[in-house]
């Protein structure tokens, strides 16, 4: 500010004039920032989506380390198929041989049209916190994670530091519990009693255990 007022003292800047300023003192190109947000009517808002944290077994012995970026077309709507996938396996499976695995992911989401770069905290049950960064350029991004210890949570912008986002409701998650053992116990409990309800002559053996009135 103190170069601004400087430079333009007495006279009738405009808003190029301080943005060129602002890019002259950073040493930085900011147009791509003032642009949408001086002078569009883009939102801003990120989201986190689809947590998820799965066991994958004991290890099998294998020596290996991935840092990858790869397509992901079929997991989002064919015009987010451009966003890349980034996969850490940080803990690689021999490190931890008695260890069960755990395969997890999440995915940030810019619900918006304004694109700027964010910083994802992801935390873990073992009290581990991964900082991760994204420059917001894709619609979506997938961040995959193989680890000898469960995925707790992610947050998008964990300090706050952009006040521009809308609705900071959305900006973390947690890994939903897994209904899969109450799902199979009331499908089981479901069959038995269909089994039951077509078979007459179990109706008949109820109906005469039933005393009457």
């Amino acid at each position: 500010m103190r170069a601004y007022v400087a430079r333009w003292r007495f006279k009738h800047p405009k808003t190029r004039d301080f943005i060129a300023v602002v890019n002259d003192v950073s040493g930085l190109d900011l147009n791509w920032f003032f642009d949408q947000a001086l002078f569009s009517n883009a939102v801003l808002d990120y989201s986190i989506e689809r947590v998820a944290s799965t066991p994958v077994g004991k290890s099998r012995g294998f020596d290996f380390s991935l840092a990858t970026v790869a397509r992901d077309s079929s997991a989002a709507p064919a015009e987010d198929a451009d966003a890349a996938e980034r996969v850490d396996t940080t803990g690689s499976l021999a490190e931890e041989g008695q260890g069960k695995q755990y395969q997890s992911s999440f995915y940030v989401r810019r619900k918006g049209t304004f694109k700027f770069p964010v910083e994802i905290a992801v935390t873990f049950s073992n009290g581990e916190t991964v900082r991760e960064t994204w420059d917001g350029q894709e619609i979506w991004k997938k961040f995959s994670y193989l680890k000898p210890t469960k995925l707790v949570s992610a947050t998008v912008d964990p300090e706050r530091k952009i006040p521009l986002d809308i609705n900071y409701t959305n900006n973390s998650a947690v890994v939903e519990p897994s209904k899969l053992g109450a799902n199979k116990l009331a499908l089981r409990w479901m069959f038995w009693m269909q089994f039951f309800l077509d078979q007459p002559e179990f109706l008949n053996l109820f109906s005469n255990l039933i005393p009457e009135f």
